[in-house]
């Protein structure tokens, strides 16, 4: 058997910990390092980790950007980044594969993004020198257009796309920023650019950059080397307003930018004269939401046009027709659920950072979905119900989960009729139709539709009705006398305890809604109503403790420990639930 370095050992350790069975046959002498495959990629992964911790320290210390550059690009090759491809394409995103094969290639991206890659190494050394390092190439040297991004002097950045508008998707820094992503993450950083620039605050108007970008052609949906977009910078961990507001702009005009510079025709306009107009798409207005029509007639004129009467030529099979760019079929991916090169949104970082006004921000104003997983298999939806997360980003999700269930439950409702009349909620203007209170299955537009089905037909159904989908819970003589309080942990051989009645106020066939708390099929069903005057607890094998426990268990707005059902106690004292009513919040 070879001798065995250090890293060798090290992991022989760290194995044998965890009986891990190829160690033992290692020590045994029957694998050698190099037949045995699966070690050979361990330790080759244990030693990047640590070149690329000694990599990454070295960076913190540097000061120079021609060093701070090398070790980002020897970084980057270690993560599995085509450098080349990136270098020859100074005004793309570059290589943006996904890095699914090892954790260490990912948190290697990681670091670098949180770090800020280099961007701070070109503040200080323009503090010293005012300008970039002659020893730079041209390649990577940084544009007056970058450092008035940066600055966010945004009268001087116009002046610069006017000049050229090529600049405008040029890249900067060893993150390959663009001037959108650089004026937002900067936008975060307004005492350290005051430090070394010697701009006051007060003069820093970032979020007018943006607009003035993205007035320009700006791709919204640009991307540096780790894959983050503008909604990673604005609406992560550290956001703030001015970040989110110009998040909430890059969203917004991403829906329409793939088209920026294609041939479009123009219908659906007030003036006859501007219908079936042809020319190609420009940049966005931000305060009108609209996009600069550039007529190819007059290819100098602009005009402010709404997407939704801007058309896009689509060939077919058949025929060529035109085709609304906001239809859903050209629309582009929400920006928000763009990934980057880990698989993860900024919808990630927010989870984990337990910042819940951003996390309700992305879920209301850009629905962004919960459901994005990222390369290790984790999506926001499961980050936010663990336990160990902050309660605050955890009750802003399951409020969302909440109202998914609502909408779906509204729509459903929607789709069905009156069941006198036949019309939908929509065809009588409302948005519900009314419930029947006993049997909560027929639904009626009007009570005068209600009255009527009631005296032909639905009063011998409704009774029928109300003993299939109503859930006997509980004996009433199985209630021990005496008992008058609730008891956590039911007596042995008591199989219901607590106060097993109607509500105060409320009578016998009377409906009223009540929560059901279960921790699993062998413990007790806590059930109670808003006033506690109803209150008791059901043990397994009781009458009615398998099928509630079921449809708490269905429940995705809490997880499975708890939900809220429509009941009544019949005219026998019977607790009857309708555990097919299972809905939101009630209080």
């Amino acid at each position: 058997m070879p001798e065995l370095n250090e890293d060798q050992k090290e992991y022989l350790r760290k194995s044998l910990l965890r009986d891990d069975s190829a160690a033992a046959e290692v020590l045994k002498g029957s694998l050698t390092w190099e037949k045995n495959n699966t070690i050979t990629r361990d330790l080759s992964e244990l030693a990047m980790d640590k070149e690329a911790h000694a990599l990454l320290t070295r960076l913190q210390c540097t000061r120079s950007t021609v060093d701070s550059s090398q070790i980002i690009e020897k970084l980057l090759q270690m993560a599995g980044t085509d450098c080349e491809r990136n270098n020859s394409d100074p005004y793309g995103d570059g290589d943006q594969s996904l890095v699914e094969t090892s954790e260490g290639h990912r948190q290697i991206l990681r670091q670098l993004f949180a770090n800020g890659g280099d961007i701070l190494h070109w503040l200080m050394e323009y503090r010293q020198q005012q300008r970039p390092t002659k020893n730079n190439s041209n390649k990577k040297r940084m544009s007056p257009l970058a450092w008035n991004c940066i600055k966010g002097d945004y009268r001087a950045v116009e002046q610069e796309l006017k000049k050229a508008k090529k600049l405008m998707e040029q890249r900067f820094t060893s993150m390959r920023l663009s001037p959108l992503l650089l004026a937002i993450s900067m936008s975060k950083h307004a005492p350290v650019i005051q430090t070394c620039t010697g701009t006051p605050v007060h003069e820093m108007k970032h979020v007018e950059v943006v607009r003035v970008l993205l007035l320009y052609g700006a791709r919204p949906n640009a991307k540096d080397v780790t894959g983050k977009t503008a909604c990673h910078y604005g609406a992560g961990g550290c956001a703030t307003k001015d970040t989110l507001s110009m998040c909430d702009m890059c969203v917004t005009a991403t829906k329409t930018c793939y088209l920026v510079g294609k041939k479009v025709t123009l219908q659906g306009l007030s003036k006859e004269a501007y219908n079936g107009m042809q020319g190609t798409l420009g940049g966005f207005v931000v305060d009108t939401e609209r996009r600069v029509f550039h007529p190819l007639e007059e290819p100098t004129k602009e005009m402010a046009v709404k997407p939704e009467n801007v058309f896009l030529a689509k060939k077919n099979k058949k025929k060529k027709q035109n085709v609304c760019i906001t239809d859903k079929s050209l629309q582009a991916t929400n920006l928000v659920d763009d990934r980057d090169r880990i698989g993860s949104i900024s919808l990630h970082e927010v989870v984990i950072s337990n910042r819940d006004d951003v996390a309700l921000f992305l879920l209301t104003r850009s629905s962004t979905c919960l459901d994005v997983a990222e390369c290790a298999g984790t999506s926001p939806r499961k980050m936010a119900l663990q336990p160990l997360m902050g309660s605050q980003v955890n009750q802003v999700v399951r409020n969302h989960i909440r109202g998914e269930v609502r909408k779906q439950e509204r729509k459903e409702r929607k789709k069905e009729s009156c069941g006198n009349c036949g019309k939908t909620a929509r065809d009588v203007g409302k948005k519900d139709l009314h419930l029947c209170t006993k049997c909560l299955d027929a639904l009626y537009c009007c009570k005068e539709c209600q009255l009527s089905h009631w005296k032909r037909q639905h009063k011998k159904d409704c009774a029928k009705q109300e003993q299939e989908l109503g859930l006997l819970v509980g004996d009433a003589a199985q209630v021990p006398e005496g008992v008058a309080s609730f008891n956590h942990v039911t007596q042995q051989g008591v199989s219901l305890s607590g106060l097993y009645k109607p509500p105060n106020g409320c009578k016998r066939n009377e409906n009223f809604w009540v929560k059901v708390q279960s921790n699993g099929i062998d413990r007790n069903i806590l059930i109670y109503d808003e006033t506690r005057t109803c209150h008791f607890s059901l043990a397994p094998g009781t009458m009615g403790h398998k099928e509630l426990g079921a449809s708490v268990s269905a429940d995705p707005a809490f997880m499975g420990r708890k939900s809220y059902f429509c009941a009544r106690f019949n005219g026998e004292g019977m607790f009857v639930v309708f555990h097919h009513t299972s809905t939101v919040k009630k209080w």
